[in-house]
C-alpha cells in the first residue's frame, strides 16, 4: 500500500514517512499553483524538490517534470510522493543534456541555501530555453532572520529588490513579484522561530550542509499537529488564510516572497 495519501484540499501528504505540508508551505503552494495554470505546459524541472509533493501537483498539471535533490533523505520521500508519475526523474546530479532543455525551471526555498545565489542562479538559467520562465520563492526580510532560518541551514532572507537585482545579474528580466503567507505564516513563524531555539542545544552542532538535507523533509513539528489542520475546522481556517494572503499579497509584509522571472 503506498504510504501517500491525497488530501482533498492540502494536497500530497506522507504521514508515516513523516512528510506533511506545514501550513506555510500550503499557502506557497496555492500561489504557485495559481501562477502555473497561466504557463504553458511544457518541460518543468524543480531544483530542491524536497519531499515532492509540489512536484507531483505540478506533474498533475501536465508538466513534464523532473526534479534535483541533493538529499538522500529527501529523494527517498519524492520519490514515494511520485512513484505513479515521476519516481525515476527525480536525481542528485545534473546530466549534461539538461542544457537548454526546459521550459520552466522553479525552485521554493532553495536559493536561501546557496552561499553564491547568483551563480546558482546562472546555472540554472542554462537549462531553460529561450525565453524560458523562472519561478522562485524564498523568506522574506533580512531583518527577520531568526533560529528557524539558522535550523534550516539558511544563508540570508531577501527583500524584494535584493531579489530582483540577483535575478537580472543572472540574465533574467522579472515578470511578476509577490509577498505571500501575510498573516497566519507570520504568525505561525514567530512559534516556530520559538521552539527552534529552546531545541538549539540539540541541533546548533550540525553543519549548515546537514541541516539544508533535513530541512526539505523534517516535518516534526508540523506532523504533531497535522491531524488538527487537517481537518474539517482547520481547512477552514487554512482556506481563510489563502483568501487573506491574495488579499495582502502586494502589501509586502507577507514572510515569504514569490518572483517570476523570464530568460533574456
Amino acid at each position: 500500500m503506498s504510504p501517500v495519501i491525497n488530501h482533498p484540499v492540502l494536497g500530497p501528504a506522507a504521514p508515516s514517512l513523516g512528510w506533511v505540508p506545514a501550513p506555510r508551505y500550503w499557502l506557497r503552494r496555492q500561489r504557485v499553483l495559481d501562477h502555473m495554470r497561466t504557463l504553458e505546459r511544457g518541460r518543468l524541472l524543480e531544483i530542491g524538490c524536497g519531499g515532492g509533493a509540489l512536484l507531483a501537483d505540478l506533474s498533475r498539471l501536465g508538466f513534464d517534470c523532473r526534479a534535483l535533490e541533493t538529499s538522500p533523505a529527501a529523494r527517498v520521500v519524492a520519490r514515494a510522493m511520485n512513484a505513479d508519475t515521476e519516481g525515476d526523474k527525480i536525481v542528485e546530479t545534473a546530466p549534461a543534456d539538461w542544457r537548454g532543455s526546459f521550459d520552466v525551471v522553479a525552485a521554493f526555498e532553495v536559493l536561501e541555501h546557496i552561499d553564491d545565489d547568483v551563480g546558482a542562479l546562472r546555472d540554472w538559467r542554462d537549462w531553460l530555453v529561450d525565453g524560458g520562465h523562472i519561478l522562485i520563492s524564498v523568506p522574506a526580510d533580512p531583518r527577520k532572520f531568526n533560529a528557524a532560518d539558522e535550523w534550516a541551514g539558511h544563508f540570508r532572507r531577501y527583500d524584494k529588490e535584493d531579489l530582483h537585482k540577483v535575478l537580472k545579474q543572472a540574465g533574467f528580466s522579472v515578470v511578476s513579484s509577490e509577498t505571500y503567507g501575510y498573516p497566519l505564516a507570520n504568525f505561525l513563524e514567530y512559534f516556530r522561530a520559538s521552539a527552534h531555539q529552546l531545541m538549539r542545544k540539540q541541533w546548533a552542532h550540525r553543519s549548515r550542509d546537514d541541516a539544508t538535507a533535513q530541512s526539505g523533509v523534517n516535518r516534526s513539528l508540523d506532523s504533531k499537529v497535522w491531524p488538527l489542520y487537517s481537518s474539517a475546522l482547520g481547512v477552514r481556517a487554512l482556506r481563510l488564510a489563502d483568501s487573506l494572503q491574495k488579499r495582502f499579497r502586494d502589501n509586502g509584509r507577507g514572510n515569504g516572497l514569490l518572483v517570476i522571472g523570464r530568460r533574456i
